[in-house]
């Protein structure tokens, strides 16, 4: 089946098959469980990207596989880990997108975790509060 862009007219099942014949069996985050350490990733915004086991005593840990990583020195809200994708995605075609974030510091209470889109103009997008 050939990848065609996504319009109102398609319905669920379709959607999903062209996601499906779309990415195939290509990763489209590279090193998603940070196997090969950092390779892959940059902090933007001049953050460090630091791996761990664990964090808080042993009270965070991976969801899955042995390490996760978090971003420290960051001094704007729009700092953080990064990766850039734009040659594993095509344009007018729908992704899922999937993250385990944790919020850890004191006295924090609420955050958003936000994704920046580049195209011809950045997008910013609030994907959770």
């Amino acid at each position: 089946m050939e990848s065609q862009p996504m319009n109102k007219a398609n319905d669920d099942s379709a959607v999903l098959d062209k996601r499906a014949d779309c990415v195939g069996d290509k990763d489209i985050i590279l090193n998603p469980k940070f196997e090969d350490g950092v390779r892959n990733w940059s902090g933007r915004g001049g953050c460090k990207i630091v791996l761990h086991d664990s964090m808080a005593d042993g009270k965070i840990v991976p969801q899955s596989g042995k390490v996760f990583a978090s971003a420290t020195k960051r001094t704007q809200s729009w700092n953080g880990i990064h990766q850039e994708i734009t040659g594993r995605v095509q344009r007018k075609l729908a992704y899922d997108v999937t993250a385990v974030v944790h919020i850890f510091g004191k006295n924090v209470t609420t955050a958003t975790v936000k994704a920046l889109l580049y195209g011809f103009k950045q997008k910013i997008i609030a994907i959770s509060t």
